[in-house]
Parts: C-alpha cells; sequence; structure tokens
C-alpha cells in the first residue's frame, strides 16, 4: 500500500527577490519581518498548503498588512 501526498512549491517575489516555500515555517521565513502580523493571521485563518487560493490569500494579506 502507499499513499500519494500532494506537495506544492509555491514562489513569492519579495523585495525584489524570488523565494520559494512549501509549508508555512518556509512562509514565515520569508516575512520574518512581520512575525507579529503573520502569528495572528495564522491564529484567525485556516491556511491550507494544497490549496492555492489559501496561500494566495495569506500573501497578499502580508504584502498589504503590517
Amino acid at each position: 500500500d502507499y499513499k500519494v501526498i500532494p506537495y506544492n512549491v509555491f514562489w513569492v517575489n519579495r523585495n525584489g527577490k524570488l523565494q520559494s516555500f512549501s509549508n508555512i515555517g518556509q512562509l514565515k521565513k520569508i516575512y520574518r519581518d512581520k512575525k507579529k502580523v503573520i502569528a495572528d493571521y495564522l491564529k484567525k485563518n485556516d491556511v491550507e498548503m494544497t490549496d492555492e487560493k489559501s496561500v494566495k490569500e495569506t500573501i497578499v494579506f502580508m504584502e498589504n498588512n503590517g
């Protein structure tokens, strides 16, 4: 038996630098200057790394707040 687990790699252009991430921890590192903003956002919102819309909404929020 085996189980297929989806694995997405996302890219974000942050401060003129293209950076990749595939999990919340890596996304937090990219936005380490907004540590409190991302922590508050993640408490209020369930971000699914397998859902492109969810990830996009998180990035848009991070870029426009803090």
